[in-house]
């Protein structure tokens, strides 16, 4: 418990409400937007893809990042405004970050429809199940998708559950089911991926919400502890320790940039950083 309060202590600005605390305990307890890459994926295997990316399966999640290895380049501003902020890194901490986190390149994600996808469900790594499950709600199956997300997200593959969110709203949208309750889900869901550590995960909100949308906070403080809790019985029942909190670097950076996005300054030039 003492372990926890640390980490609370982390995320106490993002969670605000006791039922929310509540859910984070239970959880941390428990041991299409314009590319910023100019890499070309080699090859429509899975081998070719990962190699394109400069790196193997097994070395996704290691944080260090030696020199030579790291591309940097300069765009405007504006061009990140238009782009999914949650795969660009700002430095080569917050790329180590993303990397650690099994997060997808540009590349990897421009090939999921090129390869075959009996070679990735056959992978267990995270990053693997996780390109699966995408894959799957490209050509859309969308329920069977979930077990392989799910799975990566316990494993510490927040884009992973980012994904699925959206997905799911998606799905449950088309079904019928009542907006106020769809869009207050996703809601939850992306206030649980910021508690895990991703400030750019509030992309999710303007990608697929309704102009107007209103939230119902007592309706998301409510869902996000449920699947707080969700997460933490998901990472008992495979034997992990929950992933989290972890925080992503470059939030005061992000921020600035955003506004400069979207000021008179939108074609000042900022680095990002990628593997070459």
């Amino acid at each position: 418990m003492a372990v926890f309060n640390g980490k609370l202590a982390v995320i106490g600005a993002v969670v605000v409400a006791a039922g929310v605390a509540i859910g984070a305990a239970m959880w941390f307890r428990t041991g299409s937007a314009e590319p910023i890459s100019g890499t070309d994926a080699g090859s429509d295997s899975l081998s070719g893809l990962v190699k394109a990316g400069g790196r193997t399966m097994e070395s996704i999640g290691a944080s260090s990042l030696a020199e030579g290895g790291i591309d940097s380049l300069q765009v405007p501003a504006s061009q990140l405004a238009a782009s999914d902020p949650r795969l660009v890194a700002l430095s080569k901490a917050e790329l180590a970050w993303l990397e650690k986190h099994y997060y997808p390149t540009q590349v990897e994600l421009d090939a999921l429809d090129r390869i075959d996808l009996k070679e990735l469900e056959r992978s267990d790594d995270p990053k693997s199940r996780m390109l699966y499950g995408i894959a799957l709600i490209r050509r859309g199956q969308v329920p069977g998708a979930m077990p392989a997300l799910k799975s990566a997200a316990t494993l510490g593959a927040f884009y992973a559950y980012e994904e699925a969110a959206a997905a799911e709203y998606a799905m449950l949208t088309k079904r019928g089911m009542d907006a106020q309750t769809v869009q207050d889900m996703l809601r939850a869901k992306v206030e649980v991926a910021k508690i895990l550590g991703d400030h750019r995960a509030e992309y999710l909100l303007g990608r697929n919400l309704p102009s107007g949308s209103v939230a119902n906070p007592a309706a998301v403080q409510q869902y996000t502890t449920e699947f707080l809790r969700q997460l933490g019985m998901n990472a008992q029942l495979m034997g992990v320790s929950a992933s989290g909190p972890d925080p992503r670097p470059n939030a005061d950076l992000w921020s600035d940039v955003t506004k400069l996005g979207n000021s008179g300054s939108a074609d000042e030039q900022i680095d990002v950083y990628s593997r070459k």
